[in-house]
């Protein structure tokens, strides 16, 4: 089976290609516009082929590819205030657009197109399939916008290709530096105090690139059951951010010390995400976050 992974250069794909170059029952091509450090990881896979291309600057009619599956993670983004409404279009909009002028003229069996749970806004908590999106941010928006273009595209049967779009929530892992469970993980190591807006009492669900990569792993492998489906993805359980961070502390018999402020963030609102339609659809048990924390915090000591 090829498989087309685009957007190659980042921490989830990173993460996805290590666990499928262990496959030897599938051929990938991975493709970014900044290829070479990741190229290098993989110099001793047999089944890991690395293509530089920008679907955003470069001609889509001369990128040509037989896969049985595309993996869509082109993405720009909310890295920093400083990303602009042109950089998030270019990023999450444009580049869709450009890989559907290549999918209309290509034969592929199927499209895995991640997106993100900021397609809804941060007053829609709890969020369940039924739930509308209603972005609020630019990033969100974008996303949004390049999901939409999927649907309509294949609403007007301008191309065959079975299509998935996946909604995450915060994704964490051994290698992404950023986030939520970075920053408790990198204050409890050196055992410094963590402060947590609005008295901790927010409630998140966070997941862990492991269950994300099983997650896509498991598509991989089925047959879609409709040819053009929506999922909100998540752990299987919702923790306050006190609860993740004591988890955190505690697996690491840190002396961090968790002090609850009053004042909120950005990021104070409650994300709780209704995750049963995939697991009924396929049969997919999602974890605990307990559980993947732990896995998480395990890894990292191996490292």
């Amino acid at each position: 089976m090829n498989i087309l992974i685009i957007g190659a250069s980042g921490f989830v794909a990173n993460c996805l290609i290590k666990r499928l170059s262990n496959r030897k029952d599938l051929r990938i091509l991975a493709v970014s516009r900044n290829i070479g450090h990741v190229a290098e990881e993989f110099n001793a896979s047999e089944n890991v082929f690395f293509q530089k291309f920008d679907f955003l600057n470069d001609d889509p009619s001369k990128f040509d590819f037989s896969s049985d599956v595309v993996i869509n993670l082109m993405s720009q983004q909310p890295s920093s205030d400083q990303i602009s409404w042109q950089n998030y279009i270019e990023g999450n909009v444009k580049t869709v657009s450009s890989l559907l002028d290549t999918i209309k003229i290509q034969n592929v069996g199927k499209i895995i197109q991640f997106s993100t749970s900021s397609v809804y806004s941060s007053s829609q908590s709890p969020i369940n399939d039924l739930t509308e999106p209603q972005p609020d941010n630019y990033y969100g928006l974008s996303k949004f916008m390049g999901e939409s273009l999927l649907k309509i595209s294949k609403s007007r049967n301008e191309f065959i290709s079975d299509t998935c779009i996946l909604r995450f929530p915060s994704i964490y892992g051994d290698i992404h530096h950023a986030g939520l469970v970075h920053t408790f993980y990198s204050l409890a190591r050196s055992n410094q105090d963590i402060e947590l807006f609005n008295e901790g009492k927010s409630i998140r669900n966070i997941i862990y690139i492991e269950d994300v990569i099983d997650i896509v792993e498991l598509l991989i492998n089925k047959d879609l059951i409709n040819d053009f489906e929506v999922f909100n993805l998540g752990s299987k359980n919702h923790l306050s951010t006190y609860e993740i961070a004591k988890i955190v502390v505690d697996e690491l018999n840190s002396s961090s010390k968790l002090i609850p402020i009053k004042s909120s963030s950005s990021t104070s609102q409650d994300v709780i995400i209704n995750v049963e339609k995939f697991s009924k659809c396929y049969n997919y048990e999602p974890q605990d976050i307990e559980r993947s924390l732990k896995r998480y915090i395990k890894s990292k000591a191996s490292q």
